[in-house]
C-alpha cells in the first residue's frame, strides 16, 4: 500500500486516488485538474513546469492526505 505521494506518480493517479488534492493544485495556481497531459505528467514534471520546488509540492499534498494514508 502506498503511504504517500512520490515524485514519479502521475498527476492523474494522484487526483484519482486522492481527489481532495485538487485543492492544493488550485491553491498553487496549477491547472493540473482536468489537464489533458495529466495521465503522462509526474509530480516531478508538474513541479518543474510550474517552478515549484518538488519538496514543497509533495509536502503540501502529503500533509493533506496524511489522515487517509495513516
Amino acid at each position: 500500500m502506498v503511504t504517500g505521494l512520490q515524485a514519479d506518480m502521475t498527476v492523474e493517479y494522484v487526483l484519482a486516488q486522492w481527489p481532495e488534492t485538487a485543492v492544493v493544485f488550485n491553491e498553487l495556481n496549477m491547472v493540473c485538474v482536468g489537464c489533458a497531459v495529466a495521465p503522462f505528467c509526474t509530480m516531478q514534471d508538474a513541479a518543474v513546469d510550474y517552478d515549484i520546488p518538488l519538496e514543497t509540492l509533495l509536502t503540501r499534498l502529503n500533509q493533506l492526505i496524511a489522515p487517509a494514508t495513516a
